[in-house]
Parts: structure tokens; C-alpha cells; sequence
């Protein structure tokens, strides 16, 4: 009886197994056409429903973020949807809260924007894209001595980033602008 209990059980097992490693291959498989140009909404949908795996789903969401980036037409609509949807796969998703954030400042929402860019940073400590856009964030808030921190911060860790000079002559520009 236990003999047939635990052939099942691995039967079971090995159905799902089969099950999940298809269903990535046939998403990487999408990720792979929607990388060498072919843009369908056939299979970014194969790509985003379902099961979410992390790894293809952020490569494809940042790739299309930068594509709209570079063409300055960016769809804030489809980035929240993008930063959802990594989110469901990893709620410690670095770039979504990088998204999250992108979006809500887009639609005046600093407070919220700043909260996002955090998370970025909290999970994902020395990337400069997301410490550049919380430092941005935090000048535009009137936040100087964080955004000082902050590129204190930079400093620290890497003092020929290339980022430090546009971060402190937005911020020589803010302290010129204060009252």
C-alpha cells in the first residue's frame, strides 16, 4: 500500500514538474521571438498570463520599457501593468517598484513616486538607475538633504559614476531656487 501511495504521489509530481517546465519554455520561447523584433500581442500575452515567471517576464518588461524610453512614447498604462504583473511573480521585484514609480510620478503623485523608488532601492541597494531616479524625486519634493545623502551614497561606493554630475547640478540648481 505505501509502495502505491508513493508511486502516485510521484506520478503526481512528475506530472506537474513536466507541467511547469513546458509552460517555461513555451514563455521563453515567446521571449525570445519578442527579442528579435517581433512585437505580438500573441506572445506577450503568453508571456504575462498564466503563471508569471520572474526571470522572462522582467527581461521582456525593461526591454519594452527602454524600446518606449528610446522612442519617447512611453504607455504609463502598460508600464503599471508590467510593474503588476512582476510584482505577482516577486514582491520584492526591484524594477517594479522602479515602474511603480515612474507611473505615479508621471501622474503628480511625488509622495507615493518617492515610496516607490525606496522599495527600488531597498531591494536593490547599489543600482544607480533607481538611486538616480529617487535623488531626482527627492529634489523635486524639496527633500535637499536626502538627495544629498543620497549621492553621498553613490559617492561612496563608486565615485566615477557618471551620474554624479547630472545628480549635483540638479541639486546646485534646487538649493539656487530656494528661498
Amino acid at each position: 500500500m505505501v509502495k502505491l501511495v508513493t508511486r502516485i504521489f510521484a506520478s503526481i509530481f512528475l506530472l506537474f514538474s513536466l507541467y511547469c517546465y513546458s509552460n517555461i519554455l513555451y514563455k521563453d520561447n515567446a521571449y525570445k521571438q519578442m527579442n528579435s523584433g517581433r512585437y505580438e500581442q500573441k506572445l506577450f500575452d503568453r508571456i504575462f498570463t498564466g503563471m508569471v515567471y520572474y526571470a522572462p517576464a522582467e527581461r521582456i518588461a525593461v526591454d519594452l520599457y527602454n524600446k518606449q524610453l528610446d522612442t519617447n512614447s512611453l504607455n504609463y498604462r502598460l508600464v503599471s501593468f508590467y510593474a503588476d504583473q512582476l510584482l505577482q511573480a516577486n514582491n520584492r521585484s526591484s524594477q517594479a517598484y522602479y515602474f511603480k514609480g515612474v507611473v505615479q510620478e508621471a501622474s503628480g503623485n511625488l509622495p507615493g513616486a518617492i515610496n516607490s523608488m525606496e522599495k527600488a532601492v531597498e531591494y536593490d541597494i547599489y543600482n544607480t538607475v533607481y538611486l538616480r531616479g529617487l535623488t531626482l524625486l527627492k529634489i523635486k519634493y524639496g527633500d535637499i538633504q536626502s538627495a544629498e545623502t543620497i549621492i553621498r551614497k553613490i559617492e561612496a561606493f563608486n565615485p566615477q559614476e557618471t551620474i554624479l554630475i547630472e545628480l549635483k547640478e540638479a541639486l546646485v540648481n534646487a538649493k539656487q531656487t530656494l528661498p
